[in-house]
């Protein structure tokens, strides 16, 4: 769970419903993705400019990616292992590869962004 104010991310036992971990990662961290076959949350840290990579087995930052502009939404496909990620500030699609290096950014118009099982990378926008 991503808390904004703390800039942190709170691993959470689901069956005690007990915290285990806080892991600090950067300014307004929001919102995450899991890459389960890699054992990595990735972490839009938007006021930073930054993606930050924690593996889950040692709940620390491996990485930290500075992707400029303000990500936001944050997806990962379990296929190719990479991570897309919407730029609110330019308005693009951030691609991450697998090892957190960045790749392209790929036009697009968005807020938030969800990797469907299909295959298929699902971008909204927000104009307020």
């Amino acid at each position: 769970m991503a808390n904004r104010e703390t800039g942190s991310v709170h691993a959470i036992d689901i069956r005690s419903r007990t915290l285990t971990a806080t892991v600090k990662v950067g300014r307004d961290a929001a919102h995450l993705a899991l890459d389960t076959a890699a054992n990595t949350v990735y972490v839009a840290n938007r006021e930073d400019h930054t993606i930050s990579m924690i593996d889950t087995t040692s709940n620390t930052v491996v990485a930290t990616v500075d992707v400029g502009g303000k990500p936001q939404g944050i997806a990962v496909d379990p296929r190719t292992q990479n991570v897309y990620v919407t730029d609110s500030e330019r308005g693009t699609v951030i691609v991450l590869g697998g090892t957190g290096n960045c790749v392209a950014p790929e036009p697009s118009l968005g807020m938030g962004v969800q990797y469907a099982p299909s295959g298929m990378l699902r971008a909204g926008y927000d104009d307020r």
